[in-house]
């Protein structure tokens, strides 16, 4: 998780000053009733600090939690796009363009081949129920 996903709310109960930091409309952290506002925002850029410090939580972080028998395309993390809910719910979205950006970057393939590549030995290979999903970028 990186700053851009936090938000600092700064509360005032009347005669102390609360602070609550949420991220993605969770409250993750409650820090203590402070005197002033000065106060509580020192607190609040002291938790940041220490926060930043932390290994970030990232988008695949969060699958492999929230959906332990997704299956990921190994060497494309770069192109996960989600993951796709109803009665898909629970197989990752891919892009194919991000996936072919990363093959011209890792290994010169000409489009050509880099798509016959996908297509042969990752688009069309079913590996169960969690198989990932290719998405045709439009």
């Amino acid at each position: 998780m990186d700053d851009k996903a936090l938000f600092i709310a700064y509360i005032n109960s009347g005669h102390r000053w609360r602070v609550w930091i949420y991220s993605y409309g969770e409250i993750i952290e409650k820090l203590e009733a402070f005197e002033t506002k000065s106060e509580a925002e020192l607190a609040a850029g002291q938790w940041k600090k220490e926060f930043k410090h932390e290994e970030p939580y990232s988008p695949l972080d969060y699958i492999r939690d929230s959906y332990p028998d997704s299956l990921l395309a190994d060497g494309f993390d770069g192109a996960v796009l989600g993951v796709a809910g109803g009665c898909d719910s629970g197989r990752v979205v891919y892009s194919i363009q991000k996936m072919l950006d990363i093959l011209f970057d890792e290994s010169d393939m000409p489009y050509d081949e880099a798509m016959e590549f996908l297509e042969f030995n990752t688009i069309s290979a079913y590996v169960g129920e969690f198989t990932p999903i290719y998405l045709d970028d439009v």
